[in-house]
């Protein structure tokens, strides 16, 4: 297959544009030329019989308007044109396959870990990769310790899983498979002896090849040998030597005494676990001399290692993942591709997509690695994808065929081979495990390269910040910040909470637990939510603000990662207090153990008023100020919230009732009723609409003491009677809460809902009833005796009962209001994905609900237009109206109202609401996940390597290719050919010119 590239160092477009713009001047200069000369008389050389003095025409198909005015200027302005597209470089290639080539999907995981870099890593494995990506010359360092040190470690792990398999295999199975001495391929040994020699033929290859440099043993102990029976200093092969070589042999099992055949298998394991432990210890002694020479290399401050090892400090894994890639004449690619066909795609969030393929004419992307990071890694769709036609191609990318008939066609008699580029943090997705062992199934082995440290690099990150997300504008809150410290020890360190530039918060700690801690922390908002509020539209009344706060980890010297030091803390902080009526006919326990618990707590605003025979106020008492009846509607509906107890009925005027019904069904408050044996309550059904009752009055009252209460299905769904996190054990908490001694005989009416109720006798009793009225809704508990709910715990479950109780049957507050409309977007934020609820309010200049308008929430993030949203009216409240977003992407939004009926002046308002990307574990594990790629590898029947080894990919490889391809480049800007093209145009016209006499 022959095709046409294009290698110059002007692009293609820039080398056309160029060329045609001189071929175009050419061309005209020298139309000109020849048009001038066109009617002059020139001599002929092939006249016959004229003189030579003799003027004669142009030859007849050159003369008049034939091609001569613009075919010689056409000869000369393709010479120039091929002259200047020499700067593009025109190359023609040429590929021919031999064979049956294999096939090799790369893998490059494109998520947020992989933006990382690893300047933890020593100097020496630094060295090496930087070796592999060519930013340092093979001949500058001596690099071998690492990866004897590599091989050292591989090897333990692979005879350590031989025994393990080993361990777990049946005797069929240990009769069936044979061992296989190579340490690179071959499968859990099914003979001890056998393992027990391949072992030690590896050791003595091994020790053949370690340098002779010295070693501090003095902290080295074999396993279970006595530490004194190591020199404090050996060279590494003697010390190799009496480790490993020289170790206690492993029994031979013929020759073993006549103890159990099951015990002496154990004796002979153990004593291959001693050698396993043993290549351990002489590979942290490598180790230590490795580090001896990283250190060496450092003080000699050679300028190559020290630019090398800023190239590597300053690039993230993606990138050097890309370099190795890249095609050079030392990269991956190019060796890959004599013998494979090759394909490389990108893993993201939830995509494959192809980037590259080795048929295709295209150039390697290498700006691969600037493009946007996926926010979650799911390694799964790399093992999953069987087929090139089930994944996607980058358009732009990828020329050529790419049908998924054709290419599954082509692909299915190959040899296929997947390799992961990744550090192995997945998060997002099913397990690759099984998709791994599927491979394995299907003979496709998988290659896992490591990049990144399985170390956990020295990191401070703040993981998580715990918070209520509402609280009054008064309180503290109160929250735990979840730490994971990985630096050494003895470092301090500063954790804050910061608004702006002012500090709310902040503790000092010292560095090196080496796991997870909680900080608790507490501080008051009332300082910047006073700032913010000065700072917002002074016409607008907010009721809540949105507080945006953020904790911090004050960076520490000699961290890898500081952009994980943050977390946002978004507070809804209210402004105005809750307001709370009592309306009650005798001061019993109830009630004055509710009001006191409400007023103590900074958020409620409680009047209390207490009026009818044998109290203070033979009647009602109506006023402006505190514990007062409201003198009118308006102020009785700026309450949240009544609580409605044994009050005479005949206190309430009927104008006075209606405004009650109207608090409920229009205002959407909620009513609160507490019943007592005196039957007032029940004196008002004549009063209220029947609908606003929950329950109906029996005439046999209960006689027997009732057994403890119990949540129904609808009260262990409902937050607000939860008293623990847990709902079993929340339940479970109720049935232990004192039950009423006396309550009152009713029943829930049809369209009411039972949320506590009790057994007495045989039969359940309600006890908590709920129901909606209008935009409202209404709540009946059938005793006055929740003060006994206070045994023993005080206010740990009565107060929150009620607070949790109020809250759900209070209307949810407006965001912002002004004299026309309130606007509410729900949470103060969202999570990526979610919609978001917008409620609004219209009113009229007169303060009525404004019906019957056509109302429009319009979108804005980054001061654009981000949607609109057509909200509905709600059926049961006038004025207002609902509706919700589509899922939202990340981002800040306000919303503005667009309304009938009412100017843009009047609707200015406008509520925010931020949408929280989705929290991603990415930057919180430094470290690369070997486990799971060995896992991968070993299920699959691959192999696992570092980053450092990926030069030996290729030759791994060779074996899943029966065939090559052979690439051959022709720079045609450099031949003959093109030479000749520019020469053969400039001859025809020279000589049609001299043939017509205009030379």
């Amino acid at each position: 297959m022959n095709s046409l590239r294009f290698t110059g160092d002007v692009p293609l477009w820039a080398g056309l544009l160029l060329s045609f713009a001189v071929a175009v001047v050419a061309w005209r200069y020298y139309r000109r030329e020849s048009r001038d000369q066109m009617d002059l008389p020139f001599p002929d050389p092939f006249s016959s019989g004229r003189s030579r003095n003799e003027s004669r025409p142009w030859p007849r198909w050159l003369s008049g308007r034939s091609m001569a005015p613009w075919l010689l200027p056409l000869l000369r302005s393709s010479a120039f044109f091929l002259g200047m597209m020499i700067l593009t470089g025109p190359v023609l290639r040429h590929r021919a396959t031999i064979g049956d080539p294999g096939l090799v999907k790369i893998f490059v995981d494109a998520s947020q870990s992989m933006e990382m870099s690893d300047k933890h890593l020593s100097v020496g494995r630094k060295l090496r990769i930087a070796e592999q990506l060519g930013w340092i010359s093979v001949s500058s360092v001596d690099l071998s310790l690492q990866s004897l040190q590599d091989e050292l470690i591989a090897a333990a792990s692979q005879f350590q899983k031989q025994i393990n398999d080993m361990s777990s295999a049946s005797p069929e199975r240990q009769s069936s498979e044979p061992p296989s001495a190579d340490i690179t391929k071959t499968q859990a040994s099914t003979d001890i002896d056998d393992l027990a020699a391949a072992f030690q033929n590896w050791a003595v290859d091994f020790h053949a090849r370690l340098p002779d440099v010295a070693v501090d043993t003095s902290q080295l102990s074999a396993g279970g040998e006595d530490p004194a029976a190591v020199p404090g200093s050996l060279r590494l092969p003697e010390l190799f030597q009496n480790l490993v070589l020289d170790a206690q042999p492993v029994p031979d099992a013929a020759k073993t005494d006549s103890d159990s055949a099951s015990s002496s298998a154990e004796r002979r394991i153990q004593a291959l676990h001693h050698r396993i432990d043993a290549l351990n210890i002489v590979a942290l002694a490598v180790q230590t001399v490795a580090e001896l020479h990283d250190d060496k290399l450092l003080k000699e401050n050679d300028p190559s290692i020290r630019s090398a090892l800023q190239l590597f400090d300053e690039s993230t894994r993606l990138q050097r993942a890309v370099a190795a890639l890249e095609k050079s004449e030392s990269s991956v690619l190019t060796a890959l591709r004599e013998e494979h066909e090759v394909e490389v795609f990108v893993l993201t969030e939830s995509d494959v997509r192809r980037i590259w393929q080795s048929s295709a004419d295209t150039e390697f992307p290498t700006n691969m690695a600037s493009e946007q990071t996926g926010s979650l890694t799911n390694l799964t769709p790399g093992l999953t994808a069987a087929d090139s036609g089930t994944m996607s191609s980058t358009a732009g990318h990828v020329d050529g065929p790419t049908d998924s008939q054709s290419t599954a066609a082509t692909t299915s008699s190959r040899q296929q081979v997947h390799v992961l580029l990744t550090d192995g943090q997945h998060n997002s997705g099913p397990s690759p495990l099984p998709a791994a062992q599927i491979l394995g199934q299907q003979q496709t082995p998988c290659f896992a390269v490591a990049y990144g440290s399985p170390v956990t690099a020295p990191d401070l990150i703040l993981v998580r910040a715990e918070y209520p997300d509402m609280v009054f504008q008064k309180d503290n809150v109160r929250g735990s910040l979840l730490l994971r410290d990985s630096m050494p020890s003895g470092l301090p360190f500063t954790v804050r909470i910061i608004s702006g530039n002012d500090v709310l918060w902040h503790e000092t700690f010292q560095t090196g637990t080496g796991a997870e801690r909680r900080v608790d922390f507490e501080f008051s908002v009332e300082e910047p939510a006073n700032q913010l509020q000065q700072s917002l539209n002074g016409d607008a009344i907010h009721h809540t603000l949105p507080l945006e706060l953020q904790a911090e980890i004050v960076s520490v010297t000699g961290e890898s990662e500081p952009e994980n030091n943050t977390q946002p803390v978004r507070l809804a902080v209210v402004t105005q207090r809750h307001q709370l009526l009592i309306l009650d006919g005798r001061s019993r326990w109830e009630t004055r153990y509710l009001r006191n618990a409400f007023e103590r707590d900074d958020q409620w605003k409680v009047d209390t008023v207490i009026a009818g025979p044998g109290t203070h106020h033979k009647t009602l008492p109506r006023g402006d100020g505190s514990d007062m009846f409201p003198r009118t509607k308006e102020q009785l509906l700026a309450y949240d919230a009544v609580i409605l107890g044994e009050l005479p009925p005949e206190l309430l005027t009927e104008t006075e009732v209606r405004w009650l019904e109207e608090f409920v069904s229009i205002r959407g408050g909620g009513l609160v009723m507490i019943d007592g044996h005196q039957g007032q309550l029940k004196r008002f059904v004549d009063r209220f609409s029947t609908k606003l009752f929950p329950v109906n009055w029996l005439e046999q009252p209960l006689t027997e003491l009732p057994q403890p209460m119990q949540l129904t299905e609808a009260g262990r769904s409902m937050a607000a009677l939860q008293l623990v996190a847990d709902p079993s054990e929340s339940a479970g908490l109720w049935s232990q809460l004192p039950p009423p001694r006396t309550p009152i005989s009713v029943e829930a009416l049809p369209g009411s809902t039972t949320l506590i109720d009790t057994k007495v006798g045989q039969n359940s009793w309600p006890l908590l009833i709920q129901r909606r009225y209008g935009a409202g809704q209404t709540l009946y508990l059938a005793s006055d005796e929740s003060w006994r709910w206070r045994y023993k715990t005080a206010d740990t479950y009565h107060q929150r009962i009620w607070n949790q109780l109020l809250r759900f049957v209070m209307p949810r507050p407006f965001n912002i209001s002004n004299d026309y409309v309130s606007i509410d977007t729900g949470a103060i934020s969202y999570d990526e994905g979610r919609q978001a609820e917008i409620r609004v309010q219209l009113r009229t200049p007169d303060g009525t609900p404004a019906a019957n308008s056509t109302v429009d929430a319009i979108l804005h993030k980054d001061g654009r237009e981000a949607g609109i949203v057509q909200l509905q009216a709600d059926a049961d409240q006038p004025g207002i109206y609902r509706g919700s977003t589509d899922p939202m992407p990340a981002g800040s939004y306000d919303v503005q109202i667009r309304a009938s009926g009412f100017s843009d002046e009047a609707l200015q308002l406008r509520g925010e609401f931020v949408v929280r990307p989705l929290e991603t574990p990415e930057k919180k594990f430094t470290n690369c996940n070997d486990e799971l790629l060995t896992q991968i590898a070993d299920a699959s029947g691959g192999a696992f390597l570092r980053e450092g080894d990926l030069r030996r990919l290729p030759d791994l490889l060779r074996p899943y290719s029966s065939g090559r391809i052979v690439e051959t480049e022709t720079p045609l800007w450099q031949s003959y050919w093109w030479f000749n093209a520019m020469i053969l145009m400039l001859t025809i016209e020279w000589f049609l010119r001299k043939s017509s006499g205009l030379l």
